[in-house]
C-alpha cells in the first residue's frame, strides 16, 4: 500500500514538475543592460518574424515589475 502512495505522489510530482518547466519555457523573458539594445535578425521572406522584446534587468531588491 505504501509503495502505491509512494509511486502515486512521484508520478503528481514529475507532472507537476515538468508542466511548470513546459510553461517557464514558453514564457522566458531577456532581460538587457539597457532599453537601448536592439537584436538583429535576418529572416527570408517565408518566415514570419516573432516579437522578441528586450526587457530592463531589475533593480537592487526590485523582485516584480508591473506593466501597463
Amino acid at each position: 500500500m505504501n509503495v502505491k502512495k509512494g509511486i502515486v505522489a512521484i508520478a503528481i510530482f514529475a507532472f507537476l514538475f515538468i508542466g511548470a518547466w513546459v510553461i517557464h519555457e514558453q514564457t522566458k523573458r531577456e532581460y538587457g543592460e539597457n532599453q537601448q539594445q536592439f537584436q538583429i535578425q535576418t529572416i527570408h521572406s517565408t518566415q514570419i518574424p516573432e516579437k522578441s522584446k528586450v526587457y530592463p534587468k531589475f533593480k537592487p531588491r526590485e523582485y516584480i515589475r508591473i506593466e501597463r
